[in-house]
């Protein structure tokens, strides 16, 4: 059944339209929920807490969580580690018919409880009172939510109905500091504050004056940004004195309005006003950013997140007022911390500002473009996080974010296309970015530093890095996948902070969107709040909501991009480039030889075979690792197979296993020939109809070589996905300790040719390359997707070895935004 664009999409279903024997068919949605909870077992819970302390299910177990008074933990959850460890993971929102869903409505409005004294309440969810103790309401039947965060945060929002038909409730926040004090109440809603913006507003004549967030006017107020002007201003009050204030002053008909904003310290002290909307900046992109009211700020702002007194910064090379520009045609000399903080500063020639995709960004064009934070950004010590938006437009090493005293523990330097070796050395390596932390431990990259992660060139990426006391506490995540974890420094040298270049390293070609410093670890939830920011206006939208599929641009001649099935299910192709072009596979033509081999090893009851290496074996090119006599035991086999793609391993299963074959049938003949039919005879078995194999290997000239598309390639990988786990298993992992009996047993370290696996890429979790001179660069390899979906991804004649991984990462950027993920069998948007 072919999927259509016509149906307006729904959080809520009825029915679901099925294909059953050629016709369509409606089933009732309880009952397709029924057939997914049989397909799928795992515990069903009310609460999230109940969920959380049921580990006794094994990896990849679903659960779900249906009416926890917290409607964003209600969903749909993974079991990652064994039964007895781990821990439940969300990865998609809850499915729901519309009686379920009233159902659960009427049961939350059942569930508030009533508690006497809202001060406190501990655990989230959902309250009632009267005149109770800490409301903002006194003398009033009010309904309460409760937020709890960690360390003793907490949130309220509370609701009460005033006296009087038709008229609105009222609505306020507050919140409770990790020192376990209540702040101040803020109201949000009332019959002062709601309705029409000229109507809500409140007079003052002393804008200087104002404490209560709200909007206002005022006719040459005290602290207006222009006299004699009516004005229409809003008030943002948060914590510690901090203030934010927008300014509008009305226009005729046919001019634009002009409008103001200013900042207010801790210290008591007014930034001047900076003119924000003028005739001459009106209709040009991004204005700046202009918060409406104290919701959004509460409710997933990155404001919302140093509310708490949190120290830190936030630079946004996005907003034109925070570089101090009214067009792409000037050039900044600073750019401002939306928190008042210390300003980044020119220190050479200035980084330019331009449009990328529309989305205004600060890029370095010269090699002496570089801003200055004069104060170090990163504590010496503490928790904190350091978030960034990046993307690299061209080859070699790019300075990003640096924190740098040679020699000094500590250190940072955030660097786009290299990576650090075992020697303590850094290696340009395009499509990569590395995080170095001198001292840092126990993570998965040389010597146990920071794993250096994809970064592919031509797309922006987001980072998130955690530093955390504890061993392995500290975490770095990148595009929303938690790259690694490692054991941070005790201290951080207290330097200035250079972005996009450092005197040891020119970052020129390097682009910044936004940048986001908080001293304090992150509260559940709020690495993907910053997340979104980040990414806002990147890559299609917001991060985790996707946008519409952007075609990536890549050197391969052809690539497919493939689901791998959910069990019960089909696979669904999601792209492809020239899917149907007939190429040469390279060494990807192992996949099929490790399929067919252990197809015929199971069915003789044969797995304890041992694979002898004989002078008829001798064959040039990869993995030329193995002596006449030596011996491999199966698993050895597969490895020095898949791994370092051994040519002499191929021809030796290929004779060895079509003898066994030969001698099934009681027939007489070359091995190796009826291994080579035996491939073709199970390539059109698995729907392979368009490919031809003449050797095991993959070689070019062997038999007149091997033939075959993007698309055969992949039903190859969702057939060996299905059936043989040994072939998966063993091609995962980044090396291998060979084991080789015989006249000289030893032991040889062989190591992954998939740059992915062998450097740690959590996205991908088995592969194999092919490389040959008609053949060129090709990989196919198994992808973990966002919310837990997997892909194959298949491509062929990539101009290089470094092309063939950016264009794989390429293809992996494309899906993670363009992709409608989680999904039974993912589709493409747009």
């Amino acid at each position: 059944m072919t999927a259509t664009a016509n149906l307006p999409v729904a959080p809520l279903i009825d029915d679901v339209i099925v294909n059953w024997q050629g016709s369509t068919r409606r089933v009732p949605a309880a009952m397709f929920a029924a057939w997914v909870a049989a397909e799928v077992p795992g515990p069903n819970y009310e609460t999230r807490s109940e969920l959380y302390a049921d580990l006794d299910w094994p990896e990849g177990s679903k659960g779900t969580v249906w009416g926890d008074p917290n409607e964003a933990w209600r969903g749909q959850y993974r079991k990652t580690s064994d039964a007895g460890g781990g821990s439940w993971i969300r990865f998609a929102a809850l499915p729901q018919t519309t009686l379920t869903a009233a159902q659960l409505a009427a049961k939350m409005d059942r569930a508030g409880a009533l508690v006497s004294d809202f001060d406190t309440v501990t655990t989230p969810g959902i309250y009632r009172g009267y005149d109770a103790s800490g409301t903002p309401f006194p003398g009033a039947q009010v309904v309460m939510q409760h937020f709890e965060g960690t360390g003793g945060r907490a949130w309220q929002m509370f609701y009460s109905q005033l006296t009087g038909a038709g008229t609105p409730p009222r609505i306020a926040l507050r919140y409770r500091g990790v020192d376990g004090t209540w702040a101040a109440e803020l109201e949000l809603k009332s019959t002062v504050n709601t309705g029409e913006f000229g109507r809500s507003a409140q007079y003052s004549a002393d804008f200087d004056a104002i404490s209560v967030s709200g909007d206002y006017y005022g006719l040459n107020a005290i602290g207006a940004p222009i006299a004699n002007a009516q004005l229409m201003l809003r008030h943002l009050q948060s914590i510690g004195g901090r203030v934010w204030q927008e300014c509008w002053m009305a226009a005729e008909a046919d001019q634009v309005p002009r409008g103001w904003r200013r900042y207010r310290t801790s210290t008591g002290e007014w930034t001047i006003w900076i003119e924000i909307s003028t005739a001459a900046n009106s209709a040009t992109a991004e204005q700046g950013r202009k918060a409406d009211n104290a919701v959004p700020i509460a409710a997933g702002h990155p404001l919302a997140l140093f509310m708490d007194g949190s120290g830190g910064a936030i630079y946004d090379f996005t907003d034109r007022i925070a570089l101090g520009i009214d067009t792409t045609a000037d050039t900044p000399d600073m750019v401002r911390d939306m928190l008042g903080g210390p300003a980044l500063t020119v220190n050479g020639s200035a980084p330019r500002p331009v449009l990328d995709n529309g989305r205004l960004v600060l890029r370095s064009v010269e090699a002496t473009d570089q801003l200055v934070r004069a104060t170090p950004l990163l504590p010496e010590t503490g928790d904190v996080v350091l978030a960034w938006s990046h993307k690299s437009e061209s080859t070699g090493a790019k300075a990003v974010i640096w924190q740098h005293q040679t020699g000094t523990d500590g250190r940072v330097l955030i660097t786009a296309n290299v990576r650090r070796t075992a020697s303590n050395s850094f290696v340009e390596t395009n499509n990569r970015l590395q995080v170095y932390m001198q001292g840092a431990t126990d993570g998965g990259g040389e010597d146990g530093g920071i794993a250096h992660v994809p970064h592919p060139i031509g797309h922006w990426s987001d980072f998130v890095l955690v530093l955390k006391a504890g061993t392995r506490a500290s975490e770095l995540w990148v595009n929303g996948y938690l790259a690694d974890t490692f054991t941070r420094p005790a201290t951080i040298p207290q330097v200035v902070t250079a972005f996009l270049r450092h005197s040891a390293q020119p970052g020129v070609g390097s682009c910044m969107g936004r940048v986001l410093c908080l001293y304090r670890a992150p509260a559940e939830g709020e690495i993907a709040v910053i997340r979104s920011w980040l990414r806002e206006g990147f890559a299609g939208g917001p991060g985790g909501s996707g946008g519409a599929w952007i075609e990536p641009v890549i050197t391969a001649s052809a690539a497919i991009l493939h689901s791998k099935p959910i069990p019960g299910h089909d696979a669904g192709e999601i792209w492809s480039k020239a899917g149907d072009t007939v190429l040469r596979p390279a060494s990807m033509t192992k996949l099929l030889t490790a399929h067919v081999a252990l197809n015929w090893l199971k069915k003789l009851d044969a797995l304890d075979t041992l694979f002898e290496r004989q002078l008829v074996d001798q064959s040039a090119g990869s993995g030329a690792n193995l002596d006449v006599g030596d011996t491999l035991d199966l698993a050895n086999a597969l490895a020095n197979l898949g791994l370092p793609s051994s040519n002499v391993t191929a021809n030796v299963v290929a004779r060895v296993v079509g003898e066994l074959i030969l001698a099934s049938e009681s027939a007489s003949g070359d091995g190796y020939d009826r291994f080579v039919a035996e491939m073709n005879a199970e390539a059109a078995r698995a729907g392979m109809t368009a490919s031809t194999w003449n050797n095991p290997t993959g070689g070019d000239g062997t038999g007149g070589g091997n033939y075959t598309t993007a698309r055969d390639m992949a039903r190859l990988c969702v057939v060996v996905g299905e059936t043989h786990p040994e072939i998966t298993s063993i091609w995962a992992n980044a090396t291998w300790d060979l084991q080789i009996t015989g006249p000289n047993p030893r032991t040889v370290t062989i190591t992954h040719s998939v740059d992915f696996i062998e450097y740690g890429d959590p996205r991908v979790t088995w592969g194999k390359t092919g490389t040959t001179p008609l053949g060129g660069n090709c990989l196919l390899c198994e992808v973990k997707g966002p919310a837990g979906n997997r892909f194959y991804y298949v491509g062929f004649a990539s101009t290089s070895d470094t092309a063939r991984f950016a264009d794989a990462d390429a293809v992996f950027a494309a899906a993670e935004v363009g992709v409608e993920w989680p999904s039974l069998i993912p589709q493409r948007r747009g």
